[in-house]
């Protein structure tokens, strides 16, 4: 059964959800909650304070329910799945990949359900996220053609599966990407920087792993000299978020996270 949702919806949900349960702020947003109750100026973004960074690809699932799905009799039915877009039409999943390589923490998010009324009622429960399965590009890895691909899983499932070969994948929660035992690889980058020149870090970071990523892939990218124009003209957050969204099709999250004194 098709999603009878929208992608920006889900997004929006989802990326709510988030905010309100662990302090995270889509880059961009103008001000960091948390920092300015501190009494801290500049919105936060000159406030020295550890920053993780974590891109988030958003997908709808189709809802697979008869025993003549294409993948059935591998995992059951019913189950989801989502599709990776074709290399013969675009790059996406390789840029992913090339992201990911550059220690950043991306996913390909897709939730459990996939009708309005379902999303509305996790939505008002704050069970979103909970519904939500998330898959790392390196994990799926390398499309083996330029035929189609999808990322199938089942509700509740701590496995989902790959195809058109298939072979079974991690998936990973909430807790294990935001909670406050993860360890990303990216975290690193933020000490000792305020959050602002963290994004200023990260605005440039996302352009070269762009930029150097380019002689990979199966057809030309986008020109990139307007780019780095822009970054003088926007503050660090509207600019990281601009280019995160334009160039790799993800929503960047920011975490920001007290240390102990």
């Amino acid at each position: 059964m098709k999603p009878d949702i929208s992608e920006f919806s889900y997004g929006f949900a989802l990326t709510s959800e988030l905010v309100d349960r662990y302090g995270i702020r889509p880059a961009g947003a103008p001000i960091f909650p948390n920092l300015q109750q501190e009494g801290q100026s500049g919105g936060g973004y000159d406030v020295e304070i550890p920053a993780i960074a974590v891109f988030l690809q958003f997908k709808l699932s189709h809802r697979m329910e008869r025993q003549s799905a294409l993948h059935a009799a591998t995992i059951g039915v019913p189950h989801y799945r989502f599709e990776l877009r074709p290399l013969k039409h675009s790059d996406q999943h390789n840029l992913l990949l090339e992201l990911e390589a550059a220690d950043n923490e991306v996913y390909y998010v897709a939730p459990e359900f996939h009708q309005a009324p379902e999303l509305n009622a996790r939505f008002a429960a704050r069970t979103v996220a909970a519904n939500t399965a998330f898959f790392s590009p390196s994990d799926i890895g390398q499309l083996a053609d330029e035929g189609e691909h999808f990322v199938a899983f089942r509700s509740g499932n701590a496995l989902g599966w790959t195809f058109s070969e298939p072979r079974e994948l991690r998936r990973h929660t909430e807790n294990m990407i935001f909670g406050p035992n993860a360890k990303p690889r990216l975290g690193a980058a933020s000490q000792g920087r305020t959050v602002g020149e963290f994004l200023h870090f990260l605005g440039d970071k996302l352009v070269n792993v762009y930029e150097q990523a380019s002689p990979r892939m199966r057809r030309p990218l986008s020109d990139i000299s307007s780019f780095r124009a822009l970054q003088s003209m926007l503050d660090p957050g509207r600019y990281t978020s601009f280019v995160s969204h334009t160039l790799f099709g993800c929503q960047l999250l920011i975490l920001t996270r007290q240390t102990s004194t």
